[in-house]
């Protein structure tokens, strides 16, 4: 096994910087398109009431979860928590290809959790791939990719809403978004 000089770990090390940024991206942009379209993909089969205290049970689960990231952070590690959290956001996909209330409650929950691990993860594993000298620096790059996941969130949205989002075209947008978080692990 060969030694690495400084400048090739440097090199490793920001390259997970920027697959960090680009998987936390993407689990977030799911989310926040997943709930902009919540209500449109849900008002024919379950209403939009469902959605949005579906919402509430997710904000619930996360509030609740947080505390727990760090224990898990720390028996696990921080990749293994991210490939957890980024599985737990598929499930919420899934239910609403088959909308029944229980299962958006239930998978909202879930989600909420998967939500509550990637988040704290993806930090620590940034403050871990960073150096004193360039934690500012990785830091905004990080932050600029979780923000711009509110763009691409939004086009998704616009792309997918174009026309009325019936019964019978649920499955593309909700199969779509399933497709991020499971892409956003794959780096790891």
């Amino acid at each position: 096994m060969a030694i690495m000089t400084e400048e090739e770990t440097s090199r490793v090390k920001r390259v997970n910087v920027y697959t960090n940024a680009m998987a936390t991206m993407l689990v977030y942009t799911s989310f926040f398109a997943g709930t902009m379209l919540m209500p449109t993909l849900l008002r024919e089969t379950l209403g939009e009431q469902t959605a949005f205290y579906s919402m509430a049970v997710h904000s619930l689960s996360a509030a609740i979860s947080c505390p727990f990231s760090a224990f898990f952070i720390k028996h696990f590690g921080a990749k293994i928590t991210l490939i957890v959290g980024s599985v737990c956001c598929v499930f919420f996909y899934l239910s609403m290809m088959v909308p029944n209330t229980i299962a958006i409650y239930l998978t909202q929950s879930v989600f909420g959790f998967g939500l509550a691990l990637v988040r704290p993860a993806s930090l620590k594993f940034l403050v871990r791939n960073s150096s004193p000298h360039s934690m500012g620096r990785d830091t905004g790059i990080h932050w600029g990719w979780f923000m711009s996941s509110m763009i691409w969130g939004n086009g998704i949205v616009c792309i997918f809403t174009r026309g009325e989002i019936d019964d019978n075209k649920r499955l593309l947008p909700a199969g779509k978004m399933e497709l991020l978080p499971l892409i956003s692990f794959l780096p790891f």
